[in-house]
């Protein structure tokens, strides 16, 4: 693009070179006077037609270059912000999923299809009772937080099991908010993250805890 720009750029000093020369050309050979080639364009109208509308339309076509290479960077501008979100979206640990606002999955992140055992293409514009058809209960209390985002117009927090036939058990928080676009909600972005050592963890420490308020009441007596 910008050889192009440089080559039409070339031709439009060329062209004025050459007019300019010729008008200030000494009376020498084939040669005239300033004056005399400005009488010579001036009772040739149909030269300074053509010649000012070659200079416009090659200042034109430059203008088209200039505008279609600044087309050309914002695309590659824009492409490059998309590859480097797409990247940090299937780089996160955390699941991530936004869904439509009839609760249809629109997208998700690498974690959330290694999770659910399906490649995203297999997951974009189902329900959870589509995707967890082993626990219909589950999947609609995941609906159900799902529609209190969506009609609501509120931010959700919840803490859920999942529990997959002859899988895994998981007590994942899932966080979940609405999606807005010129002031209406058009969606949901949702973001789990599995909590279940750290829920087990402070189990463990209140057990200890209580064990040991018991034995210092029990030694006090």
């Amino acid at each position: 693009m910008m050889h192009v720009l440089k080559k039409q750029l070339s031709v439009l000093v060329l062209f004025l070179c050459v007019v300019s020369r010729s008008a200030c050309a000494e009376e020498t050979g084939t040669g005239t006077h300033l004056k005399d080639f400005i009488s010579t364009l001036s009772e040739n109208a149909v030269c300074v037609f053509i010649v000012a509308f070659a200079v416009v339309l090659l200042l034109l076509e430059i203008l088209i270059l200039l505008y279609l290479n600044r087309s050309i960077k914002t695309r590659q501008h824009l492409k490059s912000r998309m590859i480097t979100l797409s990247t940090i979206y299937n780089s996160l640990p955390d699941l991530v999923f936004s869904k439509d606002k009839r609760g249809t999955y629109t997208s998700c992140n690498r974690s959330y299809e290694e999770f659910v055992g399906l490649p995203e293409s297999e997951i974009i514009g189902k329900t959870p009772l589509d995707i967890f058809p082993f626990d219909n209960k589950m999947a609609a209390v995941l609906m159900e937080t799902d529609k209190k985002v969506l009609t609501g117009n509120v931010v959700s927090k919840t803490e859920s099991w999942f529990i997959y036939p002859d899988r895994f058990k998981k007590l994942l928080e899932t966080v979940k908010t609405p999606l807005i676009e010129n002031g209406e909600v058009v969606g949901l972005l949702g973001i789990s993250r599995d909590i279940t050592e750290h829920k087990a963890a402070e189990e463990s420490a209140y057990e200890a805890s209580r064990t040991k308020s018991n034995f210092l009441a029990k030694m006090s007596h």
